[in-house]
């Protein structure tokens, strides 16, 4: 059903569904994913054969560690996969129909360093369109107009909306550290800080941001979640690599750092995710999809979801997908989403897209026949 001046606007649930183009500025998608992990593999295994950290008693262990010269190699490895593959979602799957759990771990681990490695310190190095020159930024500047707008104020920090919510086929964390610009100076301590206030891994799932394939930057030990490596600020690419080999050392039994849950694909029965993002949609009136293709892999999971739609919704006459991106596969996308949902496209990505409704709710106006 259409939304008219009919209608009753308040208090709609909105809900962003982000896939990789949300990150478009800040994150390399599809085919350049791959290449800047093997740049980046090439980079570290290059930088712990410095000879001067032979001499520096701060960095004297990289030089020549084993340890990184393997990690540069593994994200190497990985990146030609990504290559060979079309995405590493694709040869993660692979892995996964062969049964081949643990070399699926050690892709997830690897994942997890090389977006840690690219959102705090690599971004700075590589340019979006070679044309262009246009470089990246560590943040996605659309995130921060996006919080300016759908945060209220809080105690001690803003706090988001109540009426909005986020899904993300993403690993990275963008919206959780554009999140951390507008707090106090005191409480910007890391994102295991930021989480108080702005949840992305709440054990009940009540989160502000559902990772639907989890996140980068953190492992498990022993049922507790550890960060790869505590990234203070104005720490460099070196003290990261120092933090892997102090990691190496304190969880000296590697076969129990595990990545299985803290990364895990919608296809691997990850069915808390699902259950989770159901919930948010029952209750969500519009659907802001921003950046995201519908990849086939994900179609189940994502034909689930958008069924869920507003069916327990106070308002449930009102559910439409919008859908935010240069290009649009109509229908594929009405394919998924049937008959009942109304779907809307809007091609210009310079920011992401808020309702009117959320700016300028309105009550419904009475109608009066005879």
């Amino acid at each position: 059903m259409s939304i008219s001046r009919y209608n009753n606007t308040e208090n709609l649930k909105i809900t962003y569904l982000f896939g990789a183009g949300a990150s478009y500025n800040s994150v390399p998608i599809w085919n350049m994913q791959g290449e800047t992990m093997i740049l980046i593999g090439e980079k570290v295994e290059y930088l712990v054969r410095n000879t001067d950290f032979k001499l520096s008693e701060i960095y004297k262990n990289l030089y020549n560690s084993q340890v990184i010269i393997n990690l540069g190699k593994k994200l190497i490895e990985y990146g030609y996969k990504a290559i060979e593959f079309g995405t590493l979602d694709i040869y993660a799957r692979s892995l996964f129909l062969l049964n081949n759990n643990e070399e699926l771990n050690n892709l997830k681990y690897h994942l997890s360093v090389y977006f840690d490695l690219w959102e705090n310190f690599l971004f700075k190095d590589f340019v979006i369109d070679k044309n262009k020159k246009t470089k990246y930024s560590q943040i996605d500047k659309r995130y921060f107009s996006l919080l300016s707008v759908l945060l209220d104020k809080g105690n001690p920090n803003p706090q988001l909306n109540p009426n909005v919510s986020f899904i993300s086929w993403n690993y990275d964390l963008q919206l959780e550290t554009a999140y951390k610009s507008f707090i106090h100076d005191s409480e910007k301590h890391n994102l295991e800080h930021v989480n108080r206030f702005f949840k992305f891994y709440d054990r009940e799932n009540k989160n502000d941001i559902l990772h639907l394939n989890g996140f980068r930057g953190y492992f498990n030990y022993d049922n507790t979640l550890y960060p790869n490596v505590v990234v203070k600020p104005n720490k460099t690419i070196e003290d990261y690599l120092l933090g892997i080999l102090d990691n190496k050392k304190q969880f000296k039994n590697q076969r129990k750092v595990d990545y299985t849950n803290n990364i895990k694909y919608a296809w691997e029965g990850n069915n808390e995710s699902l259950a989770s993002a159901i919930n948010v949609l029952e209750k969500t009136n519009l659907l802001i999809v921003v950046g995201y293709s519908f990849p086939s892999y994900n179609r189940e999971t994502d034909s689930k979801m958008i069924a869920s739609l507003g069916s327990k919704s106070v308002n449930k006459e009102i559910k439409q997908v919008i859908y935010q991106n240069p290009n649009i596969n109509r229908e594929l996308l009405e394919n998924i989403c049937g008959s009942n949902i109304e779907v809307k496209h809007i091609e210009n990505t310079s920011q992401f897209h808020i309702p009117h409704e959320f700016l300028f709710p309105q009550k419904g106006d009475d109608i009066f026949f005879g």
